[in-house]
This record gives C-alpha cells, sequence and structure tokens, in this order.
C-alpha cells in the first residue's frame, strides 16, 4: 500500500529522458543528492529502458508527443513515441517488477481553443 511516507522519503529517483539540457538543469538543481539519478533514454528503447528500470518500484510515464500539430506533420515519430513508446515501457515494467506504472502522457493532446 503506498502511503505519504513512501514518496516523501524515496531511496532514489531516476530522471529518464532524451532532453538533455532539461536533464543537466534539473542535475544542477539537484546537485548533493546523491538520490537522484539521471538517464539519457528514449522510451523508443526498450533495452535501454530495461537497464533504467533495475530496482525500481513506481514508474511515473509522462513522455509523449503532445502537440496536435507536431503530431500531424510527423505521424509515424508520435506514434513510434506515444504508442510503441508506452507499450516499451509497461513491458519493461512488467518484466522488471515494477510496483506500480502511472500513464500520463498520451491523453494530453489537444488543440488549444479556449
Amino acid at each position: 500500500m503506498l502511503t505519504n511516507k513512501t514518496f516523501l522519503a524515496p531511496k532514489k529517483i531516476i530522471i529518464y529522458s532524451r532532453d538533455e539540457m532539461k536533464q543537466w538543469n534539473m542535475a544542477k538543481k539537484f546537485q548533493g543528492d546523491n538520490r537522484v539519478r539521471f538517464f539519457i533514454g528514449d522510451v523508443r528503447d526498450k533495452d535501454r529502458l530495461y537497464r533504467a528500470l533495475d530496482g525500481v518500484d513506481y514508474v511515473v510515464h509522462a513522455a509523449a508527443t503532445k502537440i496536435v500539430p507536431t503530431a500531424e506533420y510527423n505521424p509515424f515519430e508520435c506514434i513510434k513515441t506515444n504508442v510503441h513508446g508506452a507499450m516499451n515501457l509497461i513491458d519493461a515494467c512488467l518484466d522488471k517488477g515494477v510496483k506500480k506504472l502511472v500513464a500520463l502522457s498520451t491523453d494530453n493532446a489537444l488543440y488549444n481553443t479556449i
């Protein structure tokens, strides 16, 4: 069962992203916190996911092509990330014994008409 304490004192936090600049900025912000680790990777790369998920209990998945015009102009890239990438992550989580996966990435694509 998850409790507030589970999230207040994690033993390890892994940031897995293909965005090197965001990782660099985040690494500077969390400098000295040995719990925070960074993996350059992409959800399309199943082998890299397996390595990153070693010993991981909880995953929050936020990788996606979210901007509709980008997805429309690059539909195959969108499918590789949003569909195949999500499938890769689900498979890796199941195979690596991850306890919980929260997926919040592929439902956000929209046109902002408000």
